[in-house]
């Protein structure tokens, strides 16, 4: 039985495309090519704006010598790369002292930190420092062009004060609008000989069409009834396995900074806008008018992704309890590759996390996550391990997910949203313990006294996940010594029922926690495959390269839809367009809390106007 969620019940997640530079050294939390919400983009523009200030900052993010320097937030909002070399900053309310930025190429989207320490720090490529610092109860700051003359920007008469850690900058929201409802007017026919290709031009007037509204399709069974507004078998069936489609809709394309197709079909299809193909599915490369789709569509495959911690530019977020033991990529010996030290030993009780983008736009039906973890030293006392699902409607599909303070109750987990299981690892009982949570419930708990899982080398973890009708069923074994080769397959966790978990859209967060000073906690090797379920029939396309294509008034979204053969007892093709515009409200600053470096700040925050 197919199952799918209903056409135009949710609009799918903006594609996350933007870019962020964290200066050298800068807390690992800010190293990952990671977005919270949609960028904005303002076309045409070189616009470099001030997005987000603090002035007292305690812990949020460190510099590269490890202080809390307060810092500047500065985003190109344009749609063209900037040059910043030349441009200045300064918290003179007269101009005459300034600082100045070195080479620094901003591409469209990009964030960039300046730490306002005083230290004085210009070096194209290098950690950037001011010259001056910030006053924590207020003072001015502007951003000055090239010419050193030109107020790009400027907080008048001064900045607000602001608490500890917590910043002040500008909101940004995000407009999502249907530019193709499922109940869009459309155009169809079956072709029966070669089309040319007029027919995909909005500006063609068309002949031999006929008008149809909702899905197009037929169904020997029930399948496809919901989707279904228009009855296509006896244009099909035993005639063409081939159907066009014209949907004709109108944009203002300054008003669409991003674009999604969702697709419900079966079997394939090939998509044009304005005559510009823009996705393909399960369709020959050598399309003709009489072409079948290569075979039914596709079964579920597996989304898999791994992380070994060696790209120079990771795809992960950091998140740290204290400034001072922040987690990092490292390489230490005997080892030569990179690893991450996510527990780096240094305060007697330390929380950190890794978090990694959702793989899976829909809820899987099954997943399992497998990687290396080490704990060493320390003086025996616990040491924990979470591996969090954490929901994507809550924590959105990027970002540093759950706050890691949830994490310090240990077994009391504090985190109320999705699945999570903790693996304590505790020497001085010489065995480790397993717990499993929902929603912030306890669900069980379960011991090991297999010994070499306390060794103090690399483990292999593998945490395999599977949702039924009753609930989730959760394992988690572990290899031990999975280096050395002389370690054990160790149960840790048998398949236990979750009773009433239900999949949901979800990503992975990994937690650590350690209650006494000199251990360290570290991961490799990590590895996740997701499984979504079967016989899903809508499919989301990111279209936003296409963007530019779009034309003020009208403009048309032809599909080339395909059946396996003519005889086949179903077929369905229903498009919807997706615009979304997002809008950076530089008239309503405000305070926010936690702050978001080197991130979109998202709309809400407290409201603070210009003092």
């Amino acid at each position: 039985m197919l199952h799918d969620v209903n056409p135009t019940d949710l609009a799918p997640q903006p594609p996350v495309l933007s870019r962020k530079r964290a200066p050298n050294g800068t807390a690992a939390l800010l190293t990952a090519l990671s977005l919270l919400i949609l960028l904005p983009f303002v076309k045409g523009a070189h616009r470099v704006l001030i997005t987000e200030v603090m002035s007292a900052n305690q812990r949020t993010v460190v510099d590269e010598d490890r202080q809390a320097s307060d810092w500047i937030e500065l985003l190109n909002a344009g749609s063209q790369p900037v040059q910043l070399a030349g441009w200045k900053l300064t918290a003179d309310p007269k101009q005459a002292k300034t600082w100045t930025f070195p080479e620094l190429a901003v591409k469209p989207g990009e964030h960039i930190l300046v730490f306002a320490s005083g230290k004085n720090r210009a070096v194209a490529g290098k950690e950037l420092h001011t010259d001056f610092k910030l006053d924590a109860d207020g003072e001015y700051l502007a951003l000055l062009g090239p010419d050193g003359k030109t107020v790009v920007q400027e907080f008048k008469p001064r900045l607000p004060a602001m608490r500890s850690d917590v910043s002040y900058g500008i909101p940004l929201s995000m407009e999502t609008s249907r530019i193709l409802d499922a109940d869009s007017p459309k155009q169809i026919r079956v072709p029966w000989a070669e089309m040319g290709e007029a027919w995909r031009q909005p500006t063609i007037p068309m002949e031999g069409w006929f008008s149809a509204k909702g899905g197009i399709g037929f169904d020997s069974g029930t399948n496809f009834a919901r989707f279904l507004g228009t009855d296509s078998a006896a244009m099909m069936k035993g005639r063409s396995p081939g159907l066009l489609v014209r949907a004709p809709f109108l944009v203002k394309p300054a008003e669409v900074d991003r674009m999604v197709l969702r697709m419900f079909y079966d079997d394939g299809f090939v998509a044009w806008i304005n005559g510009r193909e823009v996705a393909r599915r399960n369709a020959p490369a050598q399309l003709v008018w009489n072409s079948p789709a290569p075979g039914p569509r596709e079964s579920a495959t597996a989304v898999t992704w791994k992380e070994s911690f060696e790209s120079a530019e990771p795809d992960f977020v950091l998140a740290n309890g204290d400034a001072s033991a922040r987690a990092r990529v490292a390489v230490a010996a005997p080892d030569t590759n990179r690893f991450l030290r996510l527990v780096n030993g240094r305060v007697p009780e330390q929380i950190n996390s890794v978090s990694f983008p959702q793989a899976l736009p829909a809820a899987p039906k099954s997943l399992k996550v497998e990687f290396d973890y080490r704990v060493k030293g320390g003086s025996g006392s616990p040491t924990d391990l979470y591996l969090v699902l954490i929901p994507v409607k809550d924590f959105d599909v990027r970002g540093p997910g759950a706050d890691v303070q949830v994490f310090r109750g240990g077994a009391d987990l504090e985190l109320r949203k999705g699945l999570a299981v903790r693996l304590s690892t505790q020497p001085s009982r010489k065995q480790v313990e397993a717990t499993i949570h929902w929603d912030g419930a306890q669900m069980g708990r379960f011991t090991s006294d297999e010994s070499s899982l306390i060794w103090r080398f690399y483990h292999r973890a593998f945490l395999t996940v599977d949702f039924t009708e009753e609930g989730a069923v959760v394992a988690l074994n572990v290899k031990t010594d999975s280096r050395g080769g002389t370690g054990k397959e160790a149960v840790v966790l048998q398949r236990t029922l979750i009773q009433g978990a239900q999949p949901y859209p979800a990503r992975l967060q990994i937690a650590a926690r350690t209650t006494s000073s000199l251990t360290t906690v570290d991961l490799d090797e990590m590895q996740a495959s997701w499984v979504p379920a079967a016989g899903s029939l809508a499919e989301d396309f990111d279209l936003t390269p296409f963007v530019s294509d779009l034309k003020p008034g009208t403009n048309l979204l032809s599909i080339f839809a395909l059946n396996r053969s003519s005889d086949d007892g179903d077929f369905l093709v229903l498009p919807e367009l997706y615009g979304y515009a997002a809008r950076l409200q530089t008239s309503s600053p405000r305070f926010f809390a936690p702050a978001s470096p080197l991130s979109a700040n998202q709309e809400g925050g407290l409201e603070a106007p210009y003092p």
